[in-house]
């Protein structure tokens, strides 16, 4: 959890900033970037004191995108100070191509078919019964307003 929620204070969408740089630490790494381990005070002053480990297989511009994630004070950090698109790790993908879905994926998976299975629906509605939205996103209008 990102310092000011732990803290129990006022937070923003900046928590969820810090978040995604707990995941993007953890895909890079395999490990969480703080202790999860004592009560909330001591997750704290450990998130407060303490910078993540980088191992040298995490090329820099990717240290560094995660360091912007994780600065301790919310106003500092990635995505509420400085867009995420301009973030140098970032440099090779073309922005435009990605809104207007036209990116070509870097891998492209061969995905077998699996005998028996060509059959069943897909399942128009989830088990409240109502409608799945397809391509549903949802950003929060009062972002640009913060």
């Amino acid at each position: 959890m990102a310092p000011e929620v732990l803290a129990d204070t006022a937070y923003d969408a900046s928590a969820d900033w810090w978040s995604f740089g707990v995941v993007v630490y953890e895909m890079a790494t395999g490990k969480l970037p703080f202790s999860p381990a004592g009560t909330t005070q001591e997750q704290l002053e450990t998130i407060m004191s303490r910078e993540p480990y980088y191992p040298k297989h995490v090329r820099p511009e990717l240290c560094d995108f995660i360091k912007q994630l994780l600065k301790k004070k919310a106003e500092h950090r990635l995505g509420v100070c400085a867009n995420v698109q301009d973030h140098p790790f970032f440099s090779s993908v073309n922005w435009k191509n990605v809104k207007k879905q036209r990116l070509e994926p870097p891998l492209t998976p061969t995905i077998k078919p699996i005998d028996g299975l060509n059959n069943i629906p897909f399942p128009e509605y989830n088990i409240t019964g109502t409608c799945m939205i397809k391509d549903l996103a949802y950003i929060d209008p009062t972002w640009l307003d913060k």
